[in-house]
């Protein structure tokens, strides 16, 4: 792993290091590791950067990934549903899509939002003209 390092013209304001970043990430979290779907919504709303440049952070554990693609889903189209092994992590480019975990309100996340759903958590979504970002930890079923 890189050594985190500063240059003569960083200043605290406009640098952040991976240490800080995974501190915040970690933070967030915290209090929703009991349950089974995090979106966007769930999470602090951070922005960093000052002028014509803001980021904002995805307060999820990203770094757990290792497989991401771009998924694009035909309006209408319903995944039945299922579950996986392992979390799973969606954002919404494009579009939006609903995510059903029985007993539980559906999850309306459109662009801009993620999602994210911890393992073995059975669940159905379902699409409105999307793209998303997907993230899989070590397997994914191409259908």
């Amino acid at each position: 792993m890189a050594k985190e390092q500063s240059s003569s013209t960083d200043t605290e304001s406009d640098t952040e290091y991976l240490s800080t970043y995974i501190a915040r990430i970690e933070e967030a979290l915290e209090r929703l590791e009991e349950q089974s779907v995090i979106t966007s919504n769930d999470v602090p709303e951070i922005w960093l950067g000052s002028g014509d440049v803001k980021r904002r952070p995805i307060l999820w554990r990203l770094y757990e990934h290792t497989m991401f693609y771009i998924t694009t889903l035909a309006p209408g189209t319903r995944v039945e549903t299922h579950q996986h092994n392992e979390n799973v992590f969606r954002y919404v480019i494009d579009g939006a899509i609903v995510v059903r975990v029985e007993g539980k309100p559906p999850y309306r996340v459109s662009q801009g939002m993620w999602i994210a759903v911890r393992a073995n958590t059975y669940y159905s979504l379902e699409a409105r003209g999307t793209t998303l970002l997907s993230a899989y930890q070590y397997q994914c079923k191409v259908q």
